[in-house]
């Protein structure tokens, strides 16, 4: 068996007083010196920018090891992106249901309202929608300044 010769070249480099200290705070936190903490990061930095570069697989041969770094951070992305659409599912129905529940109580209100109105004589129907319509834009110009004044409140 023929033994391989490791051969290796020395590298130097200059780096700022923040990159250092992290770099030493890194190579502690491992247990590892420096230089082969910045190897160590060198070869994980390749390998990331290798697999990376090369296609996605959709689907995994039989006998292939585990999972890719892409692989794996696409899995981690759609399961925040499901959980993310599931909580604005809920919200969406949420929102729906009190829009069904506005609606039928201005319904119930109409009908109140309607059943204790007396009828209006044919010859004052002009004055009364005259009267009528005067009291409906008072009611929307309410409406509008209680939506603005939750609008600037938010």
């Amino acid at each position: 068996m023929s033994r391989r010769h490791r051969v290796e070249h020395r590298v130097r480099s200059s780096i700022g007083r923040e990159l250092y200290e992290r770099l030493l705070r890194e190579a502690a936190s491992r247990r590892i010196s420096v230089s082969h903490c910045i190897r160590m990061d060198l070869e994980e930095l390749y390998a990331i920018r290798d697999e990376l570069s090369q296609p996605i697989e959709l689907t995994r041969s039989a006998g292939a090891a585990k999972p890719r770094l892409i692989h794996r951070l696409l899995a981690e992305t759609e399961t925040r992106l499901a959980a993310d659409l599931d909580r604005h599912l809920a919200e969406v129905g949420a929102l729906g249901d009190a829009v069904r529940r506005l609606e039928a109580m201005l319904d119930r209100q109409y009908v109140g309202l309607m059943l204790y109105l007396p009828d209006v004589a044919d010859e004052l129907h002009d004055d009364q929608a005259k009267v009528a319509l005067r009291r409906y834009e008072a009611w929307r110009r309410a409406v509008e300044k209680l939506l603005d004044g939750d609008n600037k409140a938010s």
